[in-house]
């Protein structure tokens, strides 16, 4: 004779899983480029520590590759014995290369018999940026190509300016 009993043992967890990000950062641009090669940028942390927690959305950006200029947000989310959690962080790289601007060489030339000055064309300069986003070539002092350009020497002096404020002057 045998009498058989059946039983479930559930085990439950009610511990609160919960994630804490690496605080918000900003770094430089690396020189010449408009990004910032990070190796590492913190991990967070899982709480209470699970084996087997499982990430369920990958960061935003993985560590190693460059970072483009501005805010990259990266995003956590972890799920562990039913719970779930997520947290975020920034990391910001700052464009802090200034556009470049060269001069052209100085234009001499004859004022035509009669007239107290001579129409000159010329091309102005243009910059270049690391970012190449929204450069602006601005004429600060002078006159613009194809301007009447009185008798004696005009100094022409042009600002390249890009997004983020950085300036260069060409004379």
């Amino acid at each position: 004779n045998y009498n058989t009993c059946k039983y479930r043992v559930t085990v439950i967890d009610t511990n609160t899983l919960t994630v804490t990000c690496p605080h918000d950062f900003s770094v430089n641009n690396d020189a010449g480029n408009c990004t910032a090669y990070l190796a590492s940028y913190g991990t967070p942390v899982i709480l209470p520590n699970y084996n087997g927690a499982c990430l369920t959305a990958g960061l935003a950006h993985d560590p190693g590759p460059n970072f483009p200029a501005g805010t990259t947000q990266l995003t956590y989310n972890v799920v562990a014995n039913g719970h779930t959690a997520s947290c975020s962080w920034n990391i910001t790289v700052n464009d802090v290369e200034k556009p470049n601007i060269t001069s052209p060489a100085n234009i001499t030339t004859q004022i035509d018999p009669g007239n107290c000055g001579k129409v000159v064309n010329f091309t102005a300069p243009v910059g270049t940026d690391n970012c190449n986003n929204g450069l602006g070539t601005y004429l600060i002092t002078g006159l613009a190509p194809g301007s009447l350009f009185p008798f004696g020497s005009t100094l022409e002096t042009y600002v390249v300016s890009d997004l983020t404020g950085n300036t260069d002057t060409a004379r």
